[in-house]
């Protein structure tokens, strides 16, 4: 036996490997032993982080090279002191210098977003999108708000479809029809999208916003069956003046469907700006049927100073709009349809823009209305309450858009954003509706910067987190 064992060591030895006797099969952690050899290197950066911290112009050159980093703009004063407060040592901003090449924020997120079948739906995929550039995204809103957005986003199509009408009507109208489709198009869209929204949300029907709806999309047909070029030159045209005549009277249908919204008497005698905001909104509203009525009694506009008349009460009627939405706190921001390009026409333009910009934000109010609402307290299942359950990103996105995340919650999707479809996109909708931050938010923020069990791509993305939280408590 003694014998064997030298055998085995001398051979053992012979090929430069331990004796079978001794090798162990537990696997060795290397872990320890790395952090044993970083502890100088991290030792090194304390020291130099905590004298660049010190000096005042060197601890803006770092905060200005990881800002260039991660493509934001140079932090404000008042961030610089916060930023001093969050990292007293200046550790955080010492690693941050130094990382470079890692994804933005806001594309990994849009990315995310986009995703077919597992995503948010396309509507609230665009707010969630502009949320993320920093624009300002209207939510939520109050019962009356929801009704007057309504009310002024029937007004706008109205105004877009007289418009078009305007444009049919001309004497040289063939060479506006291609554009003039796209509008009147994006018009119908816009009433349909408006309508469906309003059903969704009161759960009745809407007969007067159908009817604008039907004929808007009527206008469309006879339209595209003029540029067909299959008959005569005058059959054409006739066409076209028929296709002026429905959007004409859509335009009708939408005001009297908007003052069937807004004409309702008060409850209380002193009256507030709401109040006298839903008056000017039925003014508009009369303003604009007349005007449609107008075009529909003379057909055609009789000379260009008619024309150019009708153009500019139209400007000034569309410039009152957005101004009597804000008392609901409503912002209406202007989409940029590469559809509309070619419109030479800039008034009809920002109207369907306006008018686009309405029916986005309805939807979005009637989407989250109906995620947030149990179903059983609406007397009925509809299809958006049986699959809110099983919709991944729908519960950290209400989550956040009701002010009820906690600090470690928003940490742990920040970590996520390169974990599963599922988690990643409910942790992209998590980060991107984040209304605003907290002071434990940022602090947590800058603990995982100067973790050294955190990653570069983590450390980044919390850096780029915290700075567009800052840019909504500074705007």
């Amino acid at each position: 036996m003694a014998a064997s064992a030298v055998a085995v060591a001398s051979l053992s030895r012979s090929h430069n490997r331990p004796p079978a006797a001794i090798v162990s099969s537990t696997p060795v952690s290397l872990t320890p032993i790395y952090r044993t050899l970083d502890a100088p290197r991290r030792l090194f950066d304390r020291v130099l982080a905590k004298m660049a911290f010190h000096n005042r112009r060197e601890y803006r050159e770092l905060i200005q090279r990881a800002c260039d980093h991660v493509g934001e703009p140079k932090l404000s004063a008042d961030s610089i002191r916060t930023i001093r407060r969050l990292d007293p040592q200046g550790l955080g901003i010492w690693i941050l210098a130094g990382i470079q090449g890692q994804p933005r924020l806001a594309d990994l997120c849009r990315h995310l977003i986009r995703s077919p079948g597992i995503g948010p739906p396309r509507v609230l995929a665009r707010s969630l999108e502009r949320a993320l550039v920093g624009e300002h995204v209207c939510w939520f809103g109050a019962p009356d708000g929801f009704v007057a957005l309504t009310a002024g986003s029937l007004i706008t199509s109205a105004l877009a479809a007289s418009l078009a009408a305007v444009a049919l009507l001309q004497p040289d109208g063939m060479q506006l029809w291609n554009p003039t489709l796209a509008h009147l198009t994006f018009i119908g869209n816009s009433i349909q999208a408006t309508v469906s929204a309003f059903r969704r949300v009161f759960i009745r029907p809407f007969i007067a916003g159908d009817t604008a709806a039907r004929l808007a999309v009527q206008a469309v047909n006879v339209i595209r069956r003029a540029m067909n070029r299959t008959d005569l030159m005058a059959v054409d045209e006739q066409l076209a003046h028929e296709a002026a005549r429905l959007a004409l009277t859509s335009a009708h249908a939408g005001c009297t469907a908007a003052l069937e919204l807004l004409d309702k008497p008060t409850d209380h005698a002193v009256k507030s700006a709401a109040d006298f905001s839903r008056e000017k909104l039925a003014s508009i509203a009369r303003t604009v049927d007349a005007l449609a009525s107008r075009l529909q009694a003379i057909h055609r506009p009789e000379t260009p100073a008619a024309t150019n008349a009708l153009i500019e009460h139209a400007q000034k009627v569309i410039a009152q709009i957005p101004n009597a939405l804000r008392p609901w706190t409503i912002n209406l921001q202007e989409g940029s349809a590469a559809e509309l390009s070619a419109s030479t026409d800039p008034l009809s333009r920002r109207a369907v823009e306006l008018a686009l910009a309405s029916s986005d934000i309805l939807e979005t109010w009637a989407l989250l209305h109906e995620l947030m609402l149990p179903a059983k307290s609406t007397g009925e299942i509809t299809e958006t309450n049986c699959r809110a359950s099983k919709l991944a990103w729908a519960p950290r996105l209400v989550s956040s858009l009701a002010c009820r995340w906690r600090s470690h919650e928003v940490i742990d999707a920040l970590r996520q954003l390169n974990d599963s479809p599922d988690q990643s996109v409910s942790a992209a909708s998590c980060i991107a509706a984040l209304p605003h931050g907290s002071w434990r938010l940022h602090r947590d923020l800058w603990n995982l910067i100067r973790s050294s069990e955190s990653s570069v791509l983590e450390k980044s993305l919390a850096f780029q987190l915290f700075w567009r939280l800052e840019a909504i408590r500074t705007r």
